[in-house]
């Protein structure tokens, strides 16, 4: 899990208690005082969670470190099969994909049992 148990940093505390998107389907988060919109309030926080994890990262679009290896992308492929559910939104994009999948790539045919010719 990206988020550790007990944060450090206090600006992650604060979203934390605001919010525990560990917990929580992040999806449902409202917007913490100050932030305009729910994107900006959705970079912070995952800024301050990977700043409490990696130190010297520097996240931003561009540079996404651990965001973007596979692992990362695991973890949220199993939130969206978690009990109830989270992420609804991603989890309509993860079945497309894995429909795309089944539809690209069908399982391989058996041969035919030995004597049946």
């Amino acid at each position: 899990m990206m988020l550790k148990k007990n944060p450090e940093r206090e600006l992650l505390r604060q979203y934390v208690e605001f919010y525990h998107v560990g917990e929580s389907d992040p999806e449902l988060m409202g917007i913490y005082a100050g932030f305009d919109t729910h994107a900006s309030f959705h970079h912070d926080y995952l800024q301050e969670m990977l700043q409490e994890r990696y130190r010297r990262l520097c996240y931003s679009k561009v540079n996404p470190g651990p965001v973007a290896e596979q692992h990362y992308l695991e973890q949220l492929v199993l939130r969206t099969d978690s009990d109830p559910p989270h992420l609804a939104s991603f989890r309509e994009f993860v079945l497309l994909c894995r429909k795309i999948n089944e539809l690209t790539n069908p399982p391989a045919k058996q041969p035919p049992p030995e004597g049946s010719t």
